[in-house]
């Protein structure tokens, strides 16, 4: 999409460090060749991961069961499991500096309020 072009020019170009944010909409607009894949996010903030787990240590059970690589194992194979686990990781780490931040503005009830208010959130966790 144009902004995940205009992305790719900042981080290729400029040599500078950029994340792309999804609030509310599609993130097609934001996809690019360079970077993560863009946050997808909404007024309460980052979609929790597997929020009702049937166990108390899920991640560790995920991560050991994508953790087990042999010879043959396949590279697509590989790259799906350290994309999973990297973006769980993302995910907390996002979710946890979102908690921590205290705005001192309040924005509109409407979802464009509510919009702007993410804004500002993501902003303020820099």
């Amino acid at each position: 999409g144009v902004m995940g072009r205009v992305s790719d020019a900042l981080m290729s170009e400029e040599g500078m460090s950029v994340e792309r944010f999804n609030i509310f909409n599609r993130a097609e607009g934001l996809e690019g060749r360079y970077g993560s894949d863009p946050y997808i996010i909404d007024a309460h903030g980052v979609p929790a991961f597997n929020e009702d787990a049937s166990s108390v240590d899920m991640f560790d059970l995920i991560k050991e069961m994508n953790a087990a690589a042999d010879f043959d194992s396949g590279v697509f194979a590989d790259l799906w499991s350290e994309s999973l686990l990297s973006s769980i990781k993302a995910n907390d780490l996002l979710t946890e500096a979102l908690e921590n931040v205290q705005l001192s503005s309040s924005f509109g009830s409407d979802s464009y309020g509510k919009s702007m208010e993410m804004i500002s959130n993501l902003i303020a966790t820099r």
